[in-house]
This record gives C-alpha cells, sequence and structure tokens, in this order.
C-alpha cells in the first residue's frame, strides 16, 4: 500500500491506496489519516476516476476516513478546512 505524507504545521495525514486485485474486480480502495490536532471539520472530495465514477464531498468525522470499490484509475482526493487551502492529491489505483 504506497502512502502519501501530507503535512501541515498542527497535522500530519497520511494517504494510502490499495489497487484492485484483479482487473475490474472492482475492489481499489484509497484511506486517509489525519494524526494530531484535527479538532478544525475537514471536508474529503474524490474526482477523476473511470467514466460514470461520482463522489459527493464528505466531512470527516473522525480521525480515519476511507472509500472502496474502487475500478483501476486516476482519482484526485481534496482535503479542505476553513483554515487552509485545498490540498489535492493524484492516487493512481491500479488493476
Amino acid at each position: 500500500m504506497p502512502a502519501i505524507p501530507i503535512l501541515f504545521r498542527w497535522t500530519r495525514s497520511l494517504l494510502e491506496h490499495t489497487d484492485e486485485t484483479c482487473r475490474s474486480s472492482d475492489n481499489g480502495s484509497v484511506k486517509l489519516t489525519i494524526k494530531g490536532d484535527f479538532s478544525l471539520p475537514f471536508t474529503v472530495a474524490v474526482t477523476g476516476g473511470p467514466t460514470g465514477f461520482t463522489h459527493t464531498p464528505e466531512p470527516i468525522s473522525g480521525s480515519d476516513w476511507s472509500l472502496g470499490s474502487l475500478k483501476a484509475a486516476n482519482y484526485k482526493v481534496c482535503l479542505t478546512s476553513d483554515s487552509f487551502p485545498t490540498l489535492i492529491s493524484v492516487i493512481n489505483v491500479n488493476s
């Protein structure tokens, strides 16, 4: 599971992904872990992906968030808060 560290002044976050086990198995995933002071509300949105993929932005209510059942594709994960600009990371889920 490759991990991308995301560093902010007040927190350290980790973005990980899991590839599909086989082509067309649609079992890839993305996991975001926020470490440190996460008392600010965060919202996560995922864009990109294969044709027809949609995701409604959602609040993160704890230190962990994940999204599963992903097809192989490039996804953009956007983490936002009122206190810092948008952070975008591109994740490639392979088959």
